[in-house]
């Protein structure tokens, strides 16, 4: 039996066990000079999202990683939500992967449904600092 018939109306439910999904637009690739390495990431692509409290500019600043080298930032109208959740969580990084809209302006993807208990960060590394086989990036 359809939703309709039931008494509720169909449009706008979701099934839950979908995650939900953001797109955050990844900018200062320019300014970086890492255009031609994004441009050439498969769309998937494992990204990390890393908080730059101490950045000068803007202190909600979340930078994007990708290979062990930061190839821009999230877009500053969207970090200040996601520097808080980050905060708010005690995540230094969070994964993200590469996305690619309508436009093909390059987008991280994050996963809003993970809870705190999916995702703990290194308890030995600063907030900022990544982790990765046994390297700081």
């Amino acid at each position: 039996m359809g939703s309709r018939e039931q008494g509720r109306d169909p449009r706008g439910e979701a099934d839950m066990g979908d995650s939900m999904k953001s797109l955050l637009t990844i900018v200062g690739m320019k300014h970086r000079g890492t255009e031609a390495l994004v441009a050439g990431l498969p769309k998937g692509e494992p990204l990390t999202l890393v908080r730059e409290p101490a950045n000068q500019h803007d202190p909600n600043a979340v930078q994007v990683w990708a290979r062990e080298q930061q190839v821009g930032y999230v877009k500053g109208t969207q970090a200040r939500v996601v520097a808080q959740f980050m905060d708010r969580a005690g995540y230094g990084s969070f994964p993200a992967i590469l996305a690619v809209t309508a436009e093909r302006w390059p987008c991280a993807e994050i996963d809003d449904s993970t809870r705190v208990s999916d995702q703990k960060p290194d308890a030995d590394a600063p907030v900022g600092v990544v982790i990765k086989e046994g390297r700081d990036v």
